[in-house]
């Protein structure tokens, strides 16, 4: 998914304030698919195979790991789900789902509208081109919050190694991501051989050399 873009930090906030989020079934829940992918970075399919017993305790409290079992790799995917950001959409729809009185273990996380059911990718593909197209925003789709997680941990990483951190931005990514090599995770960050070209010619030159 290299020539999926991702989304500008202005264009997020403005997406999570999207009023065609608030127009699609539920808002809560739409704005809480949106920030899970944003946050912890799962393929769509993956998102929408969870259910609240993935998420949370038998108390009610958000579980402080998620693991993604239904993956492209087929190895469950295991990552902290301790973001802020994660926390203040996706509390909102669990709400939500104890009022509806359907908050049960084996519920679904994002039921359709059978609600013994989960949404469909195609489902949420028009929740979000909704917004998408609201906002003016082309090249965006279903991939695109996971695109934007991705090189948001790339970025991440990158600047932890500049501070002097022994870490490998790329296999940091890969790892947290769930692709099977270095080469796949490289392939969707869009790095290719004008990028490699691009680095050697600008070798040493800060330098001086």
């Amino acid at each position: 998914m290299a020539c999926v873009s991702p989304i500008s930090s202005t264009d997020l906030k403005r997406i999570l304030a999207s009023r065609a989020f608030s127009r699609v079934g539920e808002p809560k829940r739409n704005r809480a698919i949106f920030a899970m992918q944003l946050c912890l970075g799962p393929r769509i399919h993956e998102l929408l195979a969870l259910r609240c017993g993935d998420v949370l305790y038998s108390t009610g409290a958000l579980r402080p790991t998620i693991y993604f079992r239904k993956t492209k790799t087929a190895v469950p995917r295991r990552i902290e789900a301790n973001n802020p950001l994660l926390i203040r959409y996706l509390q909102p729809w669990i709400f939500r789902l104890d009022q509806l009185g359907i908050l049960h273990a084996n519920t679904w996380l994002f039921p359709g509208r059978s609600w013994d059911k989960p949404l469909t990718r195609q489902q949420v593909y028009a929740i979000y081109k909704a917004a998408y197209r609201e906002l003016g925003l082309v090249r965006l789709g279903t991939h695109s919050p996971r695109k934007t997680w991705a090189v948001a941990t790339y970025d991440y990483w990158l600047r932890q190694q500049r501070a002097g951190r022994p870490v490998d931005p790329l296999v940091m990514t890969q790892r947290i991501g769930g692709w099977k090599s270095l080469e796949s995770c490289s392939r969707y960050l869009g790095f290719t051989r004008r990028d490699g070209a691009e680095s050697q010619f600008h070798l040493y030159q800060e330098a001086g050399l």
